[in-house]
């Protein structure tokens, strides 16, 4: 896929994440440019809890599951396993990495402080969020594990 007019900007502009992340919250030309930027690409220009009609969902009308990146194949095969489907999670994954969209990030420098500082500030609802997310499924575990216990 090829990148938007503004996405071509953002990335001539910021060679790597962390020169945008450390000029995210500047008052200056810079900063304007980064955070017009980081609205211009489409995966980093919406805080993912604006996909969901409030916090109160986990509530009043609870996910099935939630399914985090970082715990991907557990969290998809506790998903499959719920839904009683006889399938391993890594059946259903490619290695091919062209497929997969997975980018070789090496000689990328590293967040620095400031960028995770910036970051972490910009995306402060999604980190509240992601926290509320994980108490969510802490609870839903305590209930299963009662359930089976019964």
């Amino acid at each position: 896929m090829e990148w938007s007019k503004f996405e071509a900007i953002a990335f001539n502009e910021f060679e790597h994440a962390n020169d945008l992340a450390e000029a995210l919250l500047q008052n200056d030309k810079k900063g304007l440019n980064a955070r017009a930027a980081i609205k211009a690409i489409r995966h980093t220009g919406m805080q993912q809890v604006d996909w969901f009609e409030g916090v109160a969902f986990l509530d009043q009308r609870p996910p099935m599951h939630i399914i985090r990146q970082e715990y991907f194949n557990n969290d998809m095969q506790e998903l499959i396993n719920s839904l009683g489907v006889d399938l391993k999670v890594e059946s259903l994954i490619t290695t091919d990495p062209k497929s997969a969209h997975k980018n070789n990030y090496q000689g990328a420098p590293d967040l620095s402080e400031l960028a995770i500082h910036n970051l972490s500030q910009w995306y402060m609802q999604d980190y509240y969020f992601y926290k509320q997310c994980e108490e969510w499924l802490k609870k839903k575990e305590i209930a299963n594990q009662v359930t089976n216990q019964t």
